[in-house]
């Protein structure tokens, strides 16, 4: 069974989610492995909502979602798609980018901005998450507004939390 907090991911181009296979390639390769799609995270960046046939590209983020697979759009905020966008490729999660983060705690005007984006989340029924949060003060802001935070976590801890329980957490149900 998938562990809540280790779940691979993919980095997904414009070219593939261009690709009108992409679905079955995928399917194809977690069944060769024996993994389920929900054991997979697929992350597009904001830019790739740009692109001129994303017409395909949000029917194949549709198609991924209903499978099971978790579609989640990186670097939100960086000011590439609008808000409105979030509605038409139905994404699972968002990811905030650091620069929302960043002395967040020292400028009101941007919390006004990250408060909005977590509200029409909300209202969509996407998660948020933030990206970049380095400091105390960044992440009591964060919360206080509304972000789920991934712990703050040392490398070297991180590392041998991995090491010590990778064994079973993606295994096919």
């Amino acid at each position: 069974m998938l562990h809540q907090e280790f779940r691979p991911s993919n980095n997904t181009s414009r070219p593939q989610l261009r690709d009108r296979n992409i679905l079955n390639r995928l399917l194809d390769y977690l069944d060769k492995y024996g993994i389920t799609p929900e054991c997979l995270k697929i992350k597009l960046l904001e830019s790739a909502l740009l692109d001129e046939r994303s017409d395909v590209i949000a029917e194949n983020v549709h198609r991924l979602m209903q499978h099971g697979f978790l579609v989640a759009l990186d670097g939100f905020g960086t000011g590439h798609a609008a808000i409105s966008t979030l509605r038409k490729f139905a994404v699972s999660r968002i990811k905030t980018d650091r620069s929302l983060a960043r002395d967040l705690n020292l400028d009101e005007e941007q919390q006004v901005i990250t408060g909005a984006i977590i509200s029409v989340a909300e209202r969509l029924w996407i998660k948020v998450l933030a990206e970049g949060v380095e400091t105390d003060l960044e992440e009591g802001t964060l919360q206080r507004i509304g972000v789920s935070l991934r712990p703050r976590v040392s490398a070297r801890k991180a590392d041998a939390d991995f090491n010590a329980q990778r064994r079973g957490y993606c295994a096919a149900a």
